[in-house]
This record gives C-alpha cells, structure tokens and sequence, in this order.
C-alpha cells in the first residue's frame, strides 16, 4: 500500500460549498468536476459549508425538454474557485461545464435526466 495514499475511494468526498446544497443537488467545481451531493451542507466553524459529494455513477436530475441517450450535457452555473455551485442541467455547451452523457432518450415536457457524470 502507497503510504502517500489518504482515500482508497476518492468517488465520495467532503468539499466545500459556496452555496446552499441539499441531498440530490447537481454541484459543479471551477476546475470541471461535477458530482451530486450526498448529504445537504452544513457550514463548519470556520463558515465554510461542506457537503459530501459523490463525482461517480448514474444520477436522474430534473429536465425540461428531449434528449438522446448518447449525448453530452451540461451545467449552467458560475462556478466560483475553491468551492462547489448548485448547477442546473442545460444542453447549451458555450459558457457551461459538462456534466456527463446522457444515457436514456427522454422526450419533450418536463422529467429526469439521466446522466452517467464526468464521463
């Protein structure tokens, strides 16, 4: 074992949110990660919220409109540096971070989303 190894798992982690996040949240990081938090934030004593969040896996986020599995999504958001932003999904590229790839077609009208992220 590498002993400069600090998580075996590195798919869920702590890290710090500038806004409020709650469980299910589609978080997007200035360096490109996304991930979905796991749990809501909670601002420490330092007054930085943190919530743990997962950059790994399939996850439903909610969307207006049709998609084809096959195809990139992405965020729209301003990410601020150092800390995690709650994003919406748009299918816009320009100016956006990109999720993932969409893995189920969905039609028109409002629904879920299904994306494998960072991928």
């Amino acid at each position: 074992m590498a002993l400069n190894e600090l998580y075996r798992d590195g798919d869920s982690l702590p890290y710090a949110v500038a806004t409020a996040a709650v469980s299910g949240d589609l978080i997007v990081f200035a360096s490109g990660l996304v991930g979905v938090a796991e749990t809501d934030s909670v601002e420490r004593e330092n007054g930085i919220a943190n919530a743990t969040v997962r950059v790994k896996g399939v996850f439903g986020f909610p969307f207006t409109g049709a998609l084809v599995a096959g195809t990139a999504i992405y965020a729209s958001t301003t990410p601020a540096a150092g800390f995690g932003t709650v994003g919406a999904l748009t299918t816009t590229s320009s100016g956006n971070t990109r999720v993932g790839t969409v893995i189920k077609t969905k039609g028109s009208g409002a629904g879920t989303a299904w994306v494998n992220l960072n991928r």
